[in-house]
């Protein structure tokens, strides 16, 4: 009887092990992508300098790149959902406010950003 209970007992602290393994795991993740956004999320609706601009989109590119994110026939990254990060660039003019994709600004040439405007 002392052999059944503890057994019983001994699988279920495994499975309780194994729930809460699953659930720090899940946490950790739920954190790093919260951080991953964040990175991008600080310059949201704030004015910014160019050298931030640049170092936003090759960031981006280089995480689309990295997760294989596939482009349209005109060079756009196409969104999945996933892993995949799309920037709008909205310029303040006198007159008018201008939205641009990231990819018209960026070029790859030599790893640079070319600003195509």
């Amino acid at each position: 009887m002392k052999k059944t209970v503890l057994f019983i007992l001994c699988i279920i602290i495994i499975i309780m092990s194994v729930f809460y393994i699953k659930y720090i795991d899940y946490k950790s993740q739920k954190n790093a992508i919260k951080k991953f956004n964040l990175e991008y999320e600080v310059y949201l609706n704030k004015k910014i300098l160019g050298t931030d601009l640049t170092t936003i989109i090759n960031k981006a590119v280089d995480n689309n790149e990295k997760n294989k994110v596939q482009k349209s026939e005109n060079g756009v990254y196409i969104e999945d959902d996933k892993n995949s990060i799309k920037i709008d660039i909205k310029t303040i003019d006198f007159d008018e406010e201008l939205i641009y994709n990231m990819e018209s600004f960026y070029s790859r040439r030599n790893d640079k950003i070319s600003f195509i405007l």
